[in-house]
């Protein structure tokens, strides 16, 4: 099985060392030179359908998925906490693993754009937050947008994947 992938430049997120109280002061988003196809691609999502939630992740490593999780959620929760909960479950997977690269790949540019807000008010943005700023330095951790639904395979299944989530109550698997 290959993994087909977009061409999409690789962002790194880089903590800045100036903290003050609780939570992250900034988070930058900066170009570094692309690891795109190197060590694990994490693709995150989350769904919303009718009174379902689902949120999920699946890691690929040499074009192999080795890795899924996926989470039912309260249909009172919004698809951007589902998001957020499968970005937050993809690092905290990636912190356990011992490989030197892993690209997080999410559709969510809210999310992405919360988590380089040190002011945001959602309670997963901050746990996020302090989880990078709390996390022994990866060798190379990237986080990208990649563009839902133009058939990109890992996307797609992580969309799969959260679909199947909302739809299964009973649907929680733990990483």
């Amino acid at each position: 099985m290959t993994l087909q992938t977009s061409s999409l430049e690789v962002q790194s997120l880089k903590r800045i060392l100036q903290i003050t109280g609780k939570g992250v002061t900034h988070l930058a988003f900066e170009l570094s030179p692309s690891i795109e196809g190197l060590g694990f691609m994490i693709y995150t999502d989350g769904s919303k359908m009718d009174n379902a939630v689902g949120s999920a992740y699946t890691v690929f490593h040499n074009g192999t998925e080795v890795q899924t999780w996926k989470c039912h959620m309260s249909p009172h929760n919004s698809v951007f906490q589902a998001e957020a909960l499968a970005l937050l479950k993809a690092i905290e997977w990636a912190q356990t693993t011992r490989a030197e690269y892993f690209t997080i790949y999410t559709d969510s540019l809210s999310v992405l754009y919360a988590i380089n807000d040190p002011r945001h008010t959602s309670p997963l943005v901050f746990q996020i937050q302090e989880t990078l700023r709390n996390t022994s330095p990866f060798p190379k951790l990237g986080i990208s947008w990649v563009k839902a639904h133009v058939g990109d395979q890992g996307n797609e299944r992580a969309d799969t994947l959260a679909k199947e989530a909302a739809q299964d109550r009973y649907a929680v698997q733990k990483d």
